[in-house]
């Protein structure tokens, strides 16, 4: 539940008001649309970016630089 909004965190599909990208779509907004593929796109890029960040942040805590 960290990546929904707390004012959107008691709908009844929570994770469909998860920001997806920059703009702050999400897959409610998203799947309003016809196009099927953006959402898909957008649901990838979205884990991919926070697969990323979270790998990254693991990295620095096992191995903090030196400064």
């Amino acid at each position: 539940m960290q990546f929904v909004p707390p004012e959107r965190r008691t709908e009844n599909v929570p994770c469909h008001h998860i920001p997806l990208n920059e703009a702050g779509e999400t897959v409610h907004v998203i799947s309003g649309c016809e196009n099927h593929e953006d959402l898909e796109a957008a649901v990838k890029n979205l884990l991919r970016t926070t697969i990323a960040r979270l790998e990254r942040e693991k990295a620095q805590q096992q191995h903090p630089s030196v400064t």
